[in-house]
């Protein structure tokens, strides 16, 4: 319920947000939040994944060593977040001018430094709590944040523009740290596993044999949506372009959401049961497959059904701009059960396989922006959903046919 308000209201706000900003700077912001994320993948989400499976796997069997991976991911996490956080506050003139065509974006960006090292905590401290599996807490967490972001992502909006968002994005992410840093202090002191800094090279190898291949992987994925968005920028009508596509995609992630809600204790669940039983890991996949893709396509086909409607609301630089959202919504229902599918991989600990899959998607991505005849926003939503149309293929092949063959040696 928490993580429904929070969505719910994030996704609200981006109407007033744009409707304050107008097509152009709403497309600024848009470019701005994907120069974060892709800077952000340097800082936090390789050990996200890491924490979760194993905090699972090792809360209850050796409290200790969950312990080290607790204190060796979140001392990395703010290490890395600090220094690709301050690459991006010396590179931000360089990148505004040479990447973005837009200078005047150089201080957004310095802000959005500040952002990025907070968000990259988050992350890090949200892969702990959901190795303890600490979902009625997060929810709390998120409900919080939800109300938070409505007023005062729209009052930064109204201030200061594209700045203030900015700001109104780092005051919610110091909130929430805070928040998730007190449930964190709670989950050790409930379970008695406890942060521990002795002995951390000895854990050293998980973050080369498992975040490093998620680390690479990310960068892939998010350098080629940034890579696309680039493109799409340095266009005619670029920046207008990047505010339909924003617009759009926000509803992309809000479809997103609920399989991601769902797939939330996937992870573990897969993590815990693999050396158990396999009988019972391949029923929690299937099982978990049919939701993502049950929850996604239903959320989608109402997006679609009232996409006029939904980029209407956006104001006239966006209205009739519908099909966009039409493809980004098809694509969600493919990128949501892919990535259960996906988790299959992570719980195997075949992090390099999944970051070849992730190479291919970044690359159909990029080619398939740049050779279609499609230009703008609809190009590039046309890139999304063929990218994952592909991938979707190729990691299903990968995970069921040796599932398949594990059940027929069995037998």
């Amino acid at each position: 319920q928490g993580s429904v308000v929070a969505q719910a209201l994030t996704l609200a706000s981006s109407i007033p947000v744009a409707r304050i900003l107008g097509g152009a700077r709403y497309g600024e912001l848009g470019i701005v939040q994907s120069t974060l994320a892709t800077f952000a993948l340097f800082a936090g989400p390789s050990l996200v994944v890491a924490a979760t499976k194993h905090i699972a796997q090792l809360r209850t069997v050796d409290r200790e060593r969950a312990g080290r991976i607790i204190g060796m991911t979140s001392l990395a996490g703010v290490v890395a977040s600090a220094l690709v956080s301050g690459v991006l506050w010396v590179a931000a003139p360089y990148v505004a001018s040479n990447f973005l065509n837009a200078p005047n974006l150089t201080t957004v960006l310095r802000f959005a430094c500040l952002a990025l090292f907070t968000t990259s905590l988050v992350g890090v401290q949200n892969g702990i709590l959901t190795g303890f599996e600490a979902f009625q807490g997060m929810a709390r967490v998120n409900t919080i944040k939800g109300i938070l972001t409505f007023p005062v992502l729209t009052l930064g909006a109204w201030l200061w523009r594209v700045e203030g968002v900015v700001v109104g994005i780092l005051i919610v992410s110091v909130t929430t740290m805070y928040m998730n840093h007190q449930l964190v202090r709670a989950e050790t002191a409930t379970t008695e596993v406890f942060a521990r800094y002795d002995n951390l090279r000895s854990e050293w190898r998980i973050l080369v044999a498992f975040s490093l291949p998620t680390l690479l992987g990310s960068i892939m994925v998010l350098s080629a949506t940034w890579v696309g968005s680039a493109l799409l920028v340095n266009r005619a009508d670029g920046y207008t372009e990047m505010g339909v596509f924003n617009a759009a995609n926000q509803w992309r992630s809000a479809i997103l959401f609920f399989p991601s809600i769902l797939a939330r204790p996937v992870l573990p669940m897969l993590s815990e049961s693999l050396e158990r039983n396999l009988t019972e890991y391949k029923t929690l996949l299937k099982l978990n497959v049919v939701l993502a893709a049950a929850s996604s396509f239903s959320c989608a086909m109402i997006v679609i059904a009232l996409s006029p409607w939904i980029m209407s609301a956006y104001g006239a630089d966006f209205m009739s701009r519908w099909p966009v959202l039409v493809l980004l919504a098809v694509s969600s229902v493919i990128a949501a059960t892919t990535a259960v599918i996906g988790t299959s991989i992570w719980s195997m600990g075949k992090m390099w396989h999944s970051f070849a899959l992730n190479g291919v998607w970044a690359l159909i991505l990029v080619l398939t922006f740049v050779l279609t005849p499609a230009r703008g926003a609809l190009g590039l939503s046309i890139a999304y959903f063929v990218s994952y149309l592909c991938l979707g293929l190729l990691t299903a092949l990968y995970v069921y046919v040796p599932l398949r063959r594990a059940r027929a040696t069995r037998s």
